[in-house]
């Protein structure tokens, strides 16, 4: 009974019409969110548009082996970094909690849930990455090699499988294990291995909501900024899209983990 219930709340259109309202809905409190990231990317933007492309490329040539420069690209991808797990955290808290729906996170802030949040993505991210290794390592010598003698190697075309086996696997455990991320932002440590329980019997639905909408809009994006290249005006429209689309998409996550999660014990997800 309680499966049919989750099954019912899990409804693809349902959940989709409700991704695309939220941020609209919260449309204030998402930009005020998203402002630090969008300042820092702008700035960055900014300086290599005052600066000739040439100059950068040679500046950093110069100085690669400097420390200074070292420093700087560092202390620019954590501040990145920071700026965009603040705001996806402050999505997610105001997606699931009613409480933060009616009083949304603060713009600069650090805390537990942050520290969650970053320590589960370093994870997922590294576990796939990993899983992409072993048929990789045997594979990139033929690679090498050229075309012409792939063509007819036996052992190439075993790892080309192999490897498509893999990322079919990975893309379907995908939505399996990424629900880890909105219960860290709202102060949940499920894990991947909660996930995993908690979303067995919804893959297809997950792989719709989580791999195939998301991948849709990002062409739909390609295709703006693609458009931009001949018209500037498609260039910021890219832009304006690109952080509302994000935003739905952290919100069909949201939706997905609060459905789920409405009729379970905290108990059952324990790691």
């Amino acid at each position: 009974m309680q499966s049919d219930k989750q099954i019912n709340k899990l409804s693809i259109d349902s959940i989709f019409v409700e991704a695309v309202k939220l941020p609209w809905v919260h449309a204030r409190s998402c930009i005020k969110l998203s402002m630090p990231l969008i300042g820092i990317i702008s700035i960055l933007t900014l300086g290599f548009w005052i600066l000739e492309p040439t100059f950068i490329e040679q500046a950093i040539i110069d100085s690669v082996n400097e420390p200074l420069i070292i420093g700087a690209f560092i202390l620019t991808l954590c501040v990145i970094v920071a700026c965009t797990v603040m705001m996806i955290v402050g999505w997610h808290q105001m997606f699931i909690l009613p409480e933060k729906a009616l009083r949304p996170p603060k713009m600069f802030r650090w805390g537990v849930e942050e520290n969650r949040f970053l320590g589960w993505s370093i994870t997922i991210t590294l576990v796939f990455l990993l899983a992409l290794l072993p048929p990789m390592f045997f594979l990139l010598p033929l690679l090498l090699e050229g075309t012409q003698m792939m063509a007819g190697n036996t052992t190439a075309f075993v790892l080309f499988s192999l490897i498509g086996i893999v990322i079919v696997g990975l893309v379907a455990a995908f939505p399996r294990v990424i629900l880890a991320l909105p219960a860290a932002a709202v102060g949940k440590s499920i894990g991947i291995k909660g996930s995993w329980l908690l979303t067995r019997r919804f893959t297809l639905r997950l792989l719709v909501l989580l791999i195939l909408i998301p991948w849709l809009a990002s062409e739909g994006i390609e295709l703006i900024v693609a458009l931009g290249f001949v018209f500037a005006f498609f260039d910021y429209a890219a832009f304006a899209l690109s952080i509302y689309v994000y935003a739905v998409e952290v919100a069909l996550l949201s939706l997905c983990y609060k459905a789920l999660v409405s009729d379970i014990e905290p108990k059952e997800l324990a790691d």
